[in-house]
Parts: structure tokens; sequence; C-alpha cells
């Protein structure tokens, strides 16, 4: 007896027995059409069992996920066994879950495939705590930019990409001016509203290929992919009159100072890896320091 039999024979016994499974479990034919589902299936995309029974995915979902679920069936069906990933559920009343499905094939008497038995995971939890936890591995928490340890995988992957494509980047180290007095007079909190207001600046002088990230303390680095020197330095020098500019009112007066200097670096006229650029583009912002503060140099 195949499965299809036995559900017909033992229907009432049989959803019984399912519906006491916290687990939304369906089963389909081999054409795709829903035959039944237990009460956990049917609470969890909000469709009764008259709605489902009898029907297919593309006379139920949206084009956009029906699409992809009769894809994942015929991959099961062209490869019968057991079939396990990860996707997305939209109900009827428009909530949106990330699911894991198990599914597997079952066959009639002769041993031909007739239909398939799923089981639906919600991991939408899982997937939120995975998300925050790379956001925590990979961005600054305070300026909420790139953290060091991201900002240099990024770094490493621009530089094989410009040795592969043959075209320059610069690579800018960035310095805040008198950060430490701010510190001493103010506080750290404060200082701290002074490191994201730089931020900003940062981010809204960048396009969306740049990357700029925290280095540490009150430094910053950003590198620019297919910009040379000269322009490299043209951006910072737009960088840091923005931040003059943000600072020249504020209600802070030891504030209304802030200033910032740059080391401009460029691949691979002044180093090939990540070391070298980075050391080059801080000894010449080392140089604007040594030479009055709030400029950038190369």
């Amino acid at each position: 007896m195949n499965l299809i039999e036995f559900i017909k024979e033992q229907s009432q016994s049989l959803t019984e027995l399912v519906d006491l499974l916290p687990i939304p479990i369906f089963y389909k034919d081999r054409k795709g059409v829903y035959l039944g589902c237990n009460q956990a299936f049917e609470e969890f995309i909000k469709l009764s069992k008259k709605e489902l029974i009898g029907k297919t995915v593309h006379e139920l979902f949206p084009k956009k996920e029906a699409d992809v679920y009769f894809q994942k069936d015929e991959e099961l069906f062209n490869s019968p066994g057991i079939q396990l990933y990860d996707g997305k559920v939209a109900t009827h009343e428009n909530d949106s879950y990330n699911v894991r499905f198990h599914k597997a094939t079952f066959k009639n008497d002769r041993g031909e495939i007739t239909g398939l038995i799923g089981a639906v995971f919600d991991i939408t939890k899982e997937v939120i705590q995975e998300k925050h936890l790379d956001r925590l591995a990979s961005y600054d928490e305070l300026t909420e930019l790139y953290n060091r340890r991201k900002g240099m995988l990024l770094l490493e992957e621009q530089i094989e990409k410009s040795k592969c494509d043959n075209i320059p980047f610069s690579v800018i180290m960035m310095d805040i001016d008198h950060f430490k007095k701010i510190n001493d007079n103010y506080g750290h909190t404060y200082g701290d509203e002074v490191l994201k207001i730089i931020s900003q600046v940062l981010k809204s002088n960048l396009r969306d290929q740049d990357v700029v990230f925290r280095h540490g303390g009150d430094e910053f680095i950003y590198f620019l992919p297919g910009i040379g020197k000269e322009d490299g330095f043209l951006i910072s020098e737009r960088i840091r009159e923005s931040i003059l500019k943000r600072f020249k009112n504020h209600e802070k007066k030891i504030c209304r100072d802030i200033s910032a200097s740059f080391g401009v670096a460029v691949f691979p006229d002044d180093g090939n890896t990540s070391d070298k650029l980075i050391t080059r583009a801080d000894d010449a912002m080392y140089r604007v320091k040594t030479s009055g503060r709030s400029g950038a140099g190369f």
C-alpha cells in the first residue's frame, strides 16, 4: 500500500495523530497538489485545510514564492530521497518567517515516486540572533562603522581584486586633532558623541563602493576603489572641510575647533600589502600632524 492510499484509508486516525504534532506538516502528490496537512500547518500559513487541499502552490501563494516552492519540489522529485533547505514563508496575513524545510518523497507499490511529505521549522529567532552576532563581529558598536577586524578583511579583498584588475585605489588614514582635550574637558561620553558625528560626516562624503572603518580610538581608515592619489587627496580635503563646517557653530566652544588630519597612500605605488599601505598612510598623516594639523598629505 502506498502512502496516498494509506492516507485515504486511515484518514481520520492519521489526521488525529498528525494534528497532535506541534510541527507544521504537509503532504503533496507528484503534481504538487496538496493532499493534506496538520493543524499546526494551518495555523502557521493562516490557511484552512479546506482552502489548501486540492490546490498547488501557484494557486495559494504569490508567484515569486510559489516558483521557489515548485522548483524545490521538482528538485526533490528528480532526485528522490530527503531534502533540507532554508527559505522564507509569507503567510496569507503577510507575516514573514525564516524556515527550514525537511521533506522526503514516498513511493507506490511499483516503486514510483507519487508524492512528498514535508515539515516546516520556524528558525526566525535563530536567523535574527545570527545576524545580530554577525553585526557584533563586523561593526563598531559606537560609530556603526565597520570595526577594525572587518575593515582589514575588506581591505585585503580589495588588494586582491586590484591586483587582478590592475586598478589602483587609495587608502586614507584619518585622525581627529586634539581629541584627547575633548575627553579630558568634557568626558568620554561627550567624546563618543564627537566620534559618532565624525562617522556620519565620513559616510555622507563617501560612495557606496567606498569602505570606511574605525581603526581604533579616534583613528579611521577608508579606502576608495579606482581612486588615485590626487583624487584621494581632494576627497580627503572635502571631508576635512565638512568636519570643520559641521562643528563650526557647536554649543561647546572647544568643539568649534575640531579638525582632522589625513594621510593618503595608493596601491600599488605605496605598497601592495595592507600593512605597507597603512604604514605609508600613517606616515603621511604624521607629517601633516607635525606641520600644523588640519590637512591632508601624501
